[in-house]
Protein backbone atom coordinates (compact mmCIF):
# COMPACT_ATOMS: atom_id res chain seq x y z
CA UNK A 1 0.00 0.00 0.00
CA UNK A 2 1.46 3.52 -1.33
CA UNK A 3 1.92 6.59 0.89
CA UNK A 4 -0.37 8.45 -1.63
CA UNK A 5 -3.34 5.39 -1.42
CA UNK A 6 -3.48 6.30 2.14
CA UNK A 7 -3.37 10.35 2.05
CA UNK A 8 -6.20 9.97 -0.72
CA UNK A 9 -8.47 8.29 1.47
CA UNK A 10 -10.61 10.60 3.35
CA UNK A 11 -10.70 10.31 7.39
CA UNK A 12 -13.77 8.62 8.08
CA UNK A 13 -13.23 7.99 11.84
CA UNK A 14 -13.38 9.61 14.93
CA UNK A 15 -9.70 8.14 15.38
CA UNK A 16 -8.12 9.67 12.38
CA UNK A 17 -9.09 13.19 12.80
CA UNK A 18 -6.79 15.29 14.75
CA UNK A 19 -7.45 15.88 18.06
CA UNK A 20 -9.56 12.76 18.76
CA UNK A 21 -12.61 14.85 17.47
CA UNK A 22 -15.30 13.71 14.73
CA UNK A 23 -14.26 13.79 11.37
CA UNK A 24 -16.06 16.23 9.27
CA UNK A 25 -18.86 14.80 7.47
CA UNK A 26 -18.37 13.49 3.76
CA UNK A 27 -20.02 14.99 0.95
CA UNK A 28 -21.91 12.47 -1.81
CA UNK A 29 -19.10 12.95 -3.94
CA UNK A 30 -16.34 12.24 -1.21
CA UNK A 31 -18.95 9.26 -0.33
CA UNK A 32 -18.63 7.85 -3.47
CA UNK A 33 -14.85 8.08 -4.10
CA UNK A 34 -14.61 6.55 -0.67
CA UNK A 35 -16.73 3.83 -1.77
CA UNK A 36 -15.13 2.94 -5.22
CA UNK A 37 -11.80 3.24 -3.36
CA UNK A 38 -12.50 0.78 -0.59
CA UNK A 39 -13.92 -1.44 -3.62
CA UNK A 40 -10.50 -1.79 -5.26
CA UNK A 41 -8.33 -2.27 -1.97
CA UNK A 42 -11.68 -4.98 -1.65
CA UNK A 43 -10.60 -6.49 -5.18
CA UNK A 44 -6.60 -5.79 -4.70
CA UNK A 45 -6.19 -7.24 -1.30
CA UNK A 46 -9.36 -10.10 -1.30
CA UNK A 47 -8.56 -12.95 0.89
CA UNK A 48 -7.25 -16.23 -0.73
CA UNK A 49 -9.94 -18.43 -0.70
CA UNK A 50 -8.27 -21.56 0.77
CA UNK A 51 -5.42 -22.87 2.49
CA UNK A 52 -3.71 -24.51 -0.30
CA UNK A 53 -3.61 -21.10 -2.26
CA UNK A 54 -0.53 -20.15 -0.12
CA UNK A 55 2.43 -21.82 -1.66
CA UNK A 56 4.85 -22.21 1.05
CA UNK A 57 9.07 -22.32 0.98
CA UNK A 58 10.83 -24.31 2.89
CA UNK A 59 14.62 -23.17 2.33
CA UNK A 60 16.34 -26.83 2.23
CA UNK A 61 14.01 -28.74 4.62
CA UNK A 62 12.64 -31.13 3.04
CA UNK A 63 15.53 -31.54 0.51
CA UNK A 64 16.43 -35.84 0.14
CA UNK A 65 13.58 -36.68 2.19
CA UNK A 66 9.94 -36.60 2.48
CA UNK A 67 7.78 -34.12 4.33
CA UNK A 68 7.03 -35.76 7.97
CA UNK A 69 3.64 -35.51 9.54
CA UNK A 70 5.16 -33.32 12.10
CA UNK A 71 6.19 -31.06 8.89
CA UNK A 72 2.71 -31.55 7.42
CA UNK A 73 1.08 -30.54 10.60
CA UNK A 74 3.35 -27.46 11.19
CA UNK A 75 2.31 -26.60 7.17
CA UNK A 76 -1.35 -26.75 7.93
CA UNK A 77 -0.88 -24.89 10.84
CA UNK A 78 1.13 -21.36 9.21
CA UNK A 79 -1.35 -22.07 5.98
CA UNK A 80 -4.31 -21.93 8.87
CA UNK A 81 -2.52 -18.95 10.10
CA UNK A 82 -2.35 -17.07 6.75
CA UNK A 83 -5.81 -18.11 5.88
CA UNK A 84 -7.16 -16.63 9.10
CA UNK A 85 -5.90 -13.52 9.13
CA UNK A 86 -7.63 -13.14 5.36
CA UNK A 87 -4.06 -12.30 3.79
CA UNK A 88 -4.12 -12.04 0.08
CA UNK A 89 -2.21 -15.02 -1.57
CA UNK A 90 0.49 -13.03 -2.52
CA UNK A 91 1.17 -10.89 0.75
CA UNK A 92 0.93 -13.84 2.13
CA UNK A 93 3.31 -15.70 0.13
CA UNK A 94 5.72 -13.03 0.01
CA UNK A 95 5.68 -13.44 4.36
CA UNK A 96 5.81 -16.42 4.18
CA UNK A 97 9.30 -16.48 1.82
CA UNK A 98 10.43 -13.41 4.05
CA UNK A 99 10.14 -15.68 7.15
CA UNK A 100 11.93 -18.47 5.93
CA UNK A 101 14.20 -16.16 4.62
CA UNK A 102 15.04 -14.92 7.83
CA UNK A 103 15.25 -18.29 9.76
CA UNK A 104 17.90 -19.48 7.42
CA UNK A 105 19.65 -16.54 7.67
CA UNK A 106 19.55 -16.35 11.63
CA UNK A 107 18.73 -19.78 12.54
CA UNK A 108 20.10 -19.14 16.04
CA UNK A 109 19.71 -15.67 18.06
CA UNK A 110 21.37 -14.76 20.89
CA UNK A 111 19.57 -12.53 23.62
CA UNK A 112 21.50 -9.61 22.74
CA UNK A 113 20.63 -10.16 18.83
CA UNK A 114 16.81 -10.54 19.25
CA UNK A 115 16.69 -7.21 21.46
CA UNK A 116 19.03 -5.16 18.72
CA UNK A 117 16.43 -6.77 15.84
CA UNK A 118 13.28 -5.80 18.14
CA UNK A 119 14.67 -2.33 19.21
CA UNK A 120 15.77 -2.24 14.86
CA UNK A 121 12.46 -2.90 13.96
CA UNK A 122 10.68 -0.67 16.30
CA UNK A 123 13.12 2.14 15.65
CA UNK A 124 13.08 1.72 11.91
CA UNK A 125 8.84 1.20 11.43
CA UNK A 126 8.31 4.48 14.17
CA UNK A 127 10.38 6.56 11.74
CA UNK A 128 9.11 5.34 8.96
CA UNK A 129 5.68 5.98 10.08
CA UNK A 130 5.23 8.07 12.91
CA UNK A 131 4.59 7.23 16.55
CA UNK A 132 1.61 7.81 16.67
CA UNK A 133 0.57 5.65 13.22
CA UNK A 134 3.26 3.18 14.41
CA UNK A 135 1.72 2.53 18.19
CA UNK A 136 -1.84 2.33 16.46
CA UNK A 137 -0.42 -0.02 13.54
CA UNK A 138 1.33 -2.41 15.92
CA UNK A 139 -1.48 -2.85 18.38
CA UNK A 140 -3.62 -3.62 15.46
CA UNK A 141 -1.56 -6.37 14.34
CA UNK A 142 -1.42 -7.66 18.15
CA UNK A 143 -5.04 -7.53 18.39
CA UNK A 144 -5.43 -9.41 15.04
CA UNK A 145 -2.65 -12.13 16.52
CA UNK A 146 -3.86 -12.54 19.92
CA UNK A 147 -7.43 -13.07 18.18
CA UNK A 148 -6.02 -15.45 15.66
CA UNK A 149 -3.93 -17.66 18.35
CA UNK A 150 -7.22 -18.07 20.10
CA UNK A 151 -9.01 -19.55 16.75
CA UNK A 152 -6.09 -21.48 15.46
CA UNK A 153 -3.89 -22.16 18.45
CA UNK A 154 0.02 -21.82 18.60
CA UNK A 155 0.47 -18.95 16.42
CA UNK A 156 1.62 -16.63 19.83
CA UNK A 157 4.06 -19.49 20.60
CA UNK A 158 5.50 -20.45 17.19
CA UNK A 159 6.64 -16.45 17.19
CA UNK A 160 7.97 -16.36 20.80
CA UNK A 161 10.02 -19.03 19.16
CA UNK A 162 11.13 -17.94 16.20
CA UNK A 163 12.18 -13.96 16.92
CA UNK A 164 13.95 -13.97 13.54
CA UNK A 165 10.29 -13.59 12.18
CA UNK A 166 8.49 -12.01 14.65
CA UNK A 167 11.20 -9.15 14.43
CA UNK A 168 11.64 -9.22 11.46
CA UNK A 169 10.99 -5.88 9.97
CA UNK A 170 9.12 -6.60 6.12
CA UNK A 171 7.04 -9.49 8.43
CA UNK A 172 6.21 -6.86 10.64
CA UNK A 173 4.88 -3.86 8.57
CA UNK A 174 3.07 -6.09 6.03
CA UNK A 175 0.95 -7.70 8.97
CA UNK A 176 0.79 -4.08 10.62
CA UNK A 177 -0.53 -2.62 7.05
CA UNK A 178 -2.54 -6.04 6.89
CA UNK A 179 -4.53 -5.82 10.35
CA UNK A 180 -5.39 -2.40 9.53
CA UNK A 181 -7.13 -3.21 6.55
CA UNK A 182 -8.33 -6.54 8.49
CA UNK A 183 -10.07 -4.13 10.73
CA UNK A 184 -11.33 -1.90 8.32
CA UNK A 185 -13.15 -4.42 6.21
CA UNK A 186 -14.94 -5.83 9.81
CA UNK A 187 -15.99 -2.18 10.76
CA UNK A 188 -13.85 -2.03 13.99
Amino acid sequence: MSENHEQATPATSPQSAPGGAAAPALTHDEEQQQAVLQAADDIAFAPAAKLSDFQLPYGGVFSGRDPTEADMKADNAVRSWLHGAELPVTIGNAVAEEADRAMRATPNMTDGEVTLAMRSCEHDLSRMWGEDVYARRVGLARQMVRELDQRHPGLIEFLEDRPQIANNKYVVMQLCLHAERYYKRKGR
